[in-house]
Parts: structure tokens; sequence; C-alpha cells
């Protein structure tokens, strides 16, 4: 496809999100399936980084996009080992970004033992509180993980990763155990394949205590008494 163009349309696809929340350039279905690794949005091309929060995937599958508050902890494998890097240089083959400036607090007092009672959690607490789940929206976690099995992917370009497994395997995996986490989400139950993967509604990367730690969430397992929270701005029913 001529370069212009696929400029050109990737520009009126971001543009044509203006007025939403929440705002993404690729897609995962994209990756697995077609193999489309290229960078869709450079992210020292987002124009506002105040309040920003964003996860995804780097160009060529090099690495994991976590970005809190204004801050990047993206995180790559080099020689077999994980390195988190502070800065925007770097392109995305997945982007799912936000600016939010005030979060309403959630102090949930139960144990959350998987990301499926995780959506469950969210999804009363939408209810319950009239927000509308109807359109994509950010969500942050603050607490102790019991239990977060994690991996950060690197590409390899002798082999085509089609699976989730084989993007975790392509790279560095690990296991946090009653560790501080700070996690940033994002909620759709439109957009499967496309932010989320397609047997769920939400997408989460995370950051540990230290800062030492950063990339993908693939199991979670949450201590009683962390704190969810929600876009203030977000719209309600």
């Amino acid at each position: 496809m001529n370069t212009i163009f696929l400029s050109v349309m990737i520009y009126l696809f971001i543009f044509s999100q203006g007025n939403e929340l929440v705002k993404y350039a690729g897609s995962l279905k994209g990756i697995m399936k077609g193999n489309d690794i290229s960078s869709k949005i450079n992210l020292n091309d987002i124009k506002n980084k105040k309040n920003l929060y964003a996860l995804g995937a780097a160009e060529n599958l090099e690495g994991e996009i976590q970005i809190f508050n204004g801050e990047p902890f993206n995180s790559e494998v080099v020689n077999r080992k994980l390195v988190i890097k502070n800065d925007f240089q770097k392109g995305t083959a997945l982007l799912v970004y936000a600016n939010v400036k005030d979060w309403n607090e959630y102090k949930i007092d139960e144990v959350i033992t998987d990301l499926n009672l995780l959506q469950q959690k969210i999804e009363l607490i939408c209810k319950t509180e009239n927000i509308n789940s109807e359109k994509p929206f950010p969500f942050l976690i603050k607490g102790s993980a019991e239990n977060l099995s994690w991996h950060v992917v690197s590409s390899n370009s002798q082999k085509v990763l089609q699976t989730h497994e084989e993007h975790k395997s392509s790279g560095l995996s690990g296991e946090l155990k009653n560790e501080a986490v700070e996690i940033i989400g994002f909620y759709s139950n439109k957009h499967q394949g496309i932010i989320t993967h397609h047997s769920t509604n939400i997408h989460l990367h995370f950051k540990n205590g230290d800062k030492t730690v950063a990339g993908h969430i693939d199991e979670l397992k949450l201590k009683k008494n962390f704190k969810l929270y929600f876009s203030n701005i977000h719209n309600k029913k």
C-alpha cells in the first residue's frame, strides 16, 4: 500500500476519534492475524501528554507500552533482560490511550482471584453507579497483587506470532508475588480483537512498586482493600 495513503488513513482514523475519551491506533487482531506490526502512531506525535494514560505494543513487537499520568514506563527485552525506558521515543503497533485529570475512587474490600472476576466487578460498579459501559473507558488499580503473571513481547523475525501464547513466549515472562502494583486498564464490550483480546472486555498493563518491572498482565490475583479508579468525566447513562 502506498505509504502516503496509509499515513493519511491512519491520521483520519485517529482524528475521527477526537470526541471520544479513549483513542486507539492499530488493533490486536491486526497484530495476531495479519502480522501488522508496523508503527501506527509514535508516542512523540501525541500532542497532549498531560495526564496521559496508555498501554500497547511497540512497533515490530519490540516491547510493551505503559504510560501513567504522562510518565512512560515502557519495557523491552535486551539481551534476555528486562529494560524499562522512560521516554517517548517509540513507535507503536497498538496504542490505547486517554487523558484523564481526575479519577473517582472505589475501595474494593474483597479478594479478586482472576481477571474474569475483575471484569465482573467493573461491570457491577458500572451498573450500580449508572456509568455508561457502552463506550470504552480507562481504569486504574492501585493495590497489592498476591500473584501477577506478566510478559513482555520481543519480536522474532523468523516466525510470525499469531497466538497469545506465542507472543508471551517470544520475549520475557515472569510472576510477581505479594507486591504493590499500579495497573492501567481499558474496558470495552464492543472492541474485542481491537483493544482487548477476543475473549475479554478488559486489557491491562502494570508497573510494580519500585518501577523495575512493567508489562502486559496475563493473570492476576488482587488482595482485598485495593483501590479501583474510573475517570470522573466518563459519561453517565
